[in-house]
């Protein structure tokens, strides 16, 4: 833009001037402006941190703390080991039971054995005995 010349009504302003007054009144209301709007923008912003900040908070009161963690992991670890002792306890049982029924095999055979030796004795006897 060209200056105006010296000679120029200083005091009047034309259409391209403008005098330093409203110059700065019109600084002052953009900055006035801009500052608003950078507000506007910050609550917004600060809005949706919040937001953030409480979900992360209902969030972090569903997890379980370490203390209850290492309760509930010690009655598990309890219950395990009591289940443990249950297994092998039928297992041993289960051995048992087995041994009784090799042992009531035993014993029937022997019955039948005896069965057979006393008949063979019979079948002798009667043999010698009709000649």
């Amino acid at each position: 833009m060209p200056t105006p010349p010296a000679s120029t009504n200083p005091g009047k302003h034309t259409p391209e001037y403008v005098t330093l007054r409203e110059y700065i009144d019109t600084r002052l209301i953009a900055m006035e402006q801009a500052s608003a709007l950078s507000r506007q923008t910050l609550e917004q912003r600060l809005a949706s941190l919040n937001e953030i900040r409480d979900a992360l908070w209902d969030r972090d009161a569903t997890f379980i703390t370490k203390v209850q963690f290492t309760e509930v992991l010690a009655r598990l670890e309890g219950c395990i080991d009591a289940l443990e002792a249950d297994v092998r306890s039928l297992r041993e049982s289960r051995s048992l039971l087995e041994g009784k029924a090799s042992q009531s095999s035993v014993n029937i055979a022997y019955v039948i054995a005896m069965v057979a030796i006393l008949l063979s004795v019979v079948g002798l006897i009667m043999s010698i005995v009709m000649k």
